[in-house]
């Protein structure tokens, strides 16, 4: 129940697979090498009420239709301490209906970096927003004076 992900500079391609993570499962990604990539055409992170933590590492997804996102919060915890996450035209970077998500670093980039609904809470202290965050309903996104901001 406890997986640890070493990206080790290689790069996976879920074609059109996520990586689901349910209550009582707790997901690491990593990436030692520096280099390393996952690919998907849908959600690559489907978080369903796991704890998930991501080290380092480039989420894309690939140009799609179905307005999915490199990370999706649906319940949970999500903690980012580093990597690239990038979403496309019809998707977010980050997407987030519920639960809690903390970013210490990262990139997040697309024409929506970060989109929260629902009862999702995320705080950002640091790393870069390269597109717009789009906040709906009761949630809440808490941006701090660290994170760099470009277009």
């Amino acid at each position: 129940k406890n997986v640890t992900l070493d990206l080790n500079g290689q790069t996976l391609n879920l074609s059109a697979i996520s990586l689901c993570v349910t209550e009582g499962v707790s997901l690491t990604i990593k990436d030692s090498d520096g280099s390393g990539e996952i690919q998907s055409s849908v959600s690559i992170i489907d978080n369903q009420g796991g704890t998930i933590r991501i080290e380092g590492g480039a989420l894309s997804i690939s140009d799609s239709e179905s307005g999915s996102s490199a990370l999706y919060q649906q319940s949970g915890e999500m903690t980012i301490t580093g990597g690239t996450f990038t979403g496309t035209a019809n998707s977010a970077a980050l997407a987030a209906m519920g639960g809690t998500i903390r970013i210490e670093d990262g990139i997040f980039e697309g024409p929506v970096a970060i989109r929260a609904f629902s009862k999702a809470k995320i705080t950002m202290t640091g790393g870069e927003l390269r597109g717009s965050v789009v906040q709906k309903g009761p949630s809440e996104i808490v941006i701090g004076e660290n994170v760099l901001k470009t277009a």
